[in-house]
This record gives C-alpha cells, sequence and structure tokens, in this order.
C-alpha cells in the first residue's frame, strides 16, 4: 500500500502505472480486496518533496528536499469471514533531508525497523482495524532519539492510514463499468492540521497481463485545510493542492499493484507571534509518489 505522510503541511501518496491491450468487460465489475494465504507480494514506495518555506520573519526562502524510500513484505497467513491477517516485513526504509544532520539522524533510526515484522488485521471490507507488534520492535530499541523516531513511524494510527487511504480515495463501493466515474473523501490527519481531498475517479479500462485482469484508474484531487485546536488561534488557508494520478488493480489478485500521484499545494498562515504580531508563512510544496506491488516468492 502507499505511505501517505502529512507531517507540518506534508501529505503524500504512493503510486505507479503500465499496460498491454485493453479488454471490454460486459458486466458491471467489482472491485474487491483480497487475501490468498501462502503468497507474498513485495511493495516499493518511494515519495520525494520539494518544498520552499517564504516569511517575513525570515531573511530569506528556505528550500527543503525530503525523499523516502521503503521496501516491504506482505504475506497473509490467514482469511476467513472474520477478517484477514497480513504480516508485514520492512526489508529497507530510508529517508533523506536537505539537511546533513537531520538526514543522518533519521536513517539511523529508520535503520533500527529493517528485519522487523508487524501483523495487520484487516476487516472483510479490507480496511485495517488493528496493528499488532508495534510495541514489541520499539521495546527492542535503545531508549532515546533513535526510540522515539521509530515509534512516531511506526504509529498505529498512521499505519492504518497508510494502508486504507488508497482504498477509500480510488476504490468503487459499488460494482462499474469500464468509462464508469465516481468522486470519493478522504482526510489526512497529522497532529497541527487535517487535509481534506476531493477526488474524481475515473475506470479507464482493463488490461490482461500474466492471467491477470488489471484495472485502469485515472483520478484528480483538490483538497482543504482545516488546522487542529492547536492552530486556530492562526489564519490559514491552503490557496492550492491539486493531485493527478494513475492507478492499477488487479482484480485477479484482488489488490492495488500500482499508483503515481503528482501533488502541488501552497499553503499561507498567518501566526500570531507574542506581543500580539502577525507573522506571515507560506509553503510552497511538490510531491511525487509511486507505489508498486509485485508478486514475491515467500521467505525471500
Amino acid at each position: 500500500m502507499r505511505m501517505w505522510k502529512l507531517v507540518v503541511f506534508l501529505s503524500a501518496a504512493f503510486g505507479i502505472g503500465g499496460s498491454p491491450a485493453t479488454l471490454f468487460a460486459a458486466e458491471p465489475i467489482a472491485f474487491m480486496v483480497k487475501f490468498p494465504v501462502g503468497e507474498a507480494d513485495r511493495q516499493t514506495n518511494s515519495v520525494d518533496i520539494d518544498q520552499t518555506v517564504s516569511s517575513d520573519a525570515i531573511p530569506t526562502p528556505q528550500n527543503i528536499s525530503i525523499k523516502l524510500s521503503a521496501k516491504t513484505l506482505l504475506k497473509p497467513i490467514k482469511s476467513d469471514a472474520t477478517g484477514s491477517l497480513v504480516e508485514v516485513t520492512y526489508e529497507g526504509v530510508k529517508m533523506s533531508e536537505s539537511v546533513a544532520r537531520v538526514s543522518g539522524e533519521l536513517d539511523k533510526a529508520l535503520a533500527t525497523i529493517v528485519g522487523q515484522k508487524i501483523t495487520l488485521h484487516f476487516t472483510p471490507a479490507g480496511r485495517v482495524d488493528k496493528v499488532e507488534g508495534v510495541d514489541a520492535i520499539v521495546a527492542k530499541l535503545p531508549a532515546g532519539e533513535q526510540q522515539a523516531a521509530a515509534k512516531r513511524f511506526l504509529d498505529a494510527e498512521h499505519i492504518k492510514e497508510e494502508y486504507n487511504t488508497p482504498f477509500e480515495q480510488l476504490l468503487p463501493l459499488k460494482p462499474v463499468n469500464i468509462g464508469d466515474a465516481w468522486d470519493t473523501e478522504i482526510s489526512l490527519k497529522a497532529s497541527i492540521a487535517e487535509i481534506k481531498v476531493k477526488s474524481h475517479v475515473k475506470f479507464a479500462g482493463i488490461d490482461e497481463r500474466d492471467g491477470h485482469k488489471i484495472a485502469r484508474l485515472e483520478f484528480t484531487g483538490t483538497g482543504a485545510l482545516q488546522p487542529s485546536a492547536a492552530l486556530t488561534a492562526h489564519q490559514s488557508a491552503v490557496d492550492r493542492l491539486a493531485q493527478n494520478g494513475t492507478a492499477q488493480f488487479d482484480l485477479t489478485r484482488g489488490w492495488l499493484i500500482s499508483e503515481s500521484v503528482d501533488q502541488q499545494m501552497k499553503v499561507t498562515t498567518q501566526l500570531k507571534a507574542p506581543g500580539g504580531k502577525s507573522v506571515s508563512l507560506k509553503i510552497d510544496q511538490t510531491v511525487k509518489s509511486r507505489t508498486t506491488t509485485t508478486p514475491a516468492t515467500a521467505g525471500k
């Protein structure tokens, strides 16, 4: 699944696309999430964030670049009428930031997660409602900055959002035909703000690949910022949040196998400084995120 990030005013989604010859469906198609026990999939995520922050409180605009990549092995270990259990192994996690000192500390913290496993419980509807194993991973780490960073990365609510958001944003709630379109709305939450994204999704076609039917989706999105209680004393507005993306859902396998999203966001905030003075803060951000999921041999 894609990792969807919202840090300060950062949010990111993941994905990719692809295609051979188009097939035509005669009847409406249901997008059903499946968990075939005994099979395994390898998921690769990447997100590149470029951001410029300007304010009348700093002499020159600050440019910040963030790159995140992760590779995980997804292995369903149980699936029945009550839901499914999926074991997730972190095979690689890396994050770099344009500030060298910060980047080095992040890499050290994330390196401690590699090789660790968590278990996700999916409801029959295909949504994560429980995350197990996080506390055990954190407990193994030495107390201090690295343990705190790992705990933030493995936050259960964030992990639920990471896996649930792509399905909620992209998949139809009822069977659809090629050419049909539908609208969705999702929320990306963080400690200081929430961004609501409204998306328009189109079922563009079906391709056949290695005996699997692959549905192609195209989507656009727009967003609005809703500050948390910590920011209600300030004035904030998203001047622009726009997304364009494509995705592929393997109808045979029952999983979102690729997603590609390009996002642009401009945020303006008027902060109330001590003494009643107002300080302006502007953020101009672009995000490119990609996620792919491919079959993997269990245990490798």
